[in-house]
């Protein structure tokens, strides 16, 4: 979702647009990734399915935790300078209002521990250290029955990482041993 942001980014945003867009032809599943937080509550409304989000990055104002709400509003003042440094970030499984849900959990693939371990095994520079710190990574999943279609499984994953460190960074969370 970019955090609703254009490409290149802009000052406004257009969340609940792509959001209703991604929706409008009544798919049976859809995910998203890099939802600011605040919007997790907005989805179901917006989209007129069943949603299912998942915090990967709490809201932040520098090192102090905030209320989501707070981390919109700081964010509204210029959507493609802030995003997910106020707003924090989320993924999102949307389903059919017609699934039955079975079962549904996340899972953190990199905590704080295992991408410390990581980038000093990997040798990163400092500056790319600090930067992927902060870009913890979730997978979640929802289990449902689909009507006409049986059971599925559907899992969302945000797997890529920003700037010239991806290459080696982009599949340490996905390939971990522990």
């Amino acid at each position: 979702m970019f955090h609703g942001n254009a490409d290149p980014p802009e000052r406004e945003a257009y969340l609940e647009q792509m959001v209703r867009l991604g929706a409008g032809d009544r798919p049976d599943v859809v995910c998203l990734q890099e939802v600011p937080a605040w919007a997790l509550s907005h989805l179901a409304g917006w989209s007129g399915m069943q949603a299912f989000g998942d915090i990967a990055q709490r809201p932040r104002l520098g090192p102090m935790p905030i209320p989501a709400e707070l981390g919109r509003v700081v964010t509204s003042v210029h959507h493609g300078l802030l995003r997910s440094a106020v707003a924090g970030q989320a993924n999102a499984i949307l389903l059919s209002p017609e699934a039955e849900i079975l079962g549904r959990d996340r899972l953190v693939l990199n905590n704080r521990d295992f991408r410390k371990a990581q980038s000093r095994w990997l040798g990163l520079p400092l500056v790319a250290r600090l930067a992927w710190a902060k870009e913890r990574r979730i997978v979640q999943w929802v289990r449902a029955r689909l009507p006409g279609e049986g059971t599925v499984l559907v899992a969302n994953l945000l797997a890529s990482v920003p700037g010239r460190i991806a290459s080696r960074l982009k599949a340490a969370p996905v390939l971990r041993t522990e």
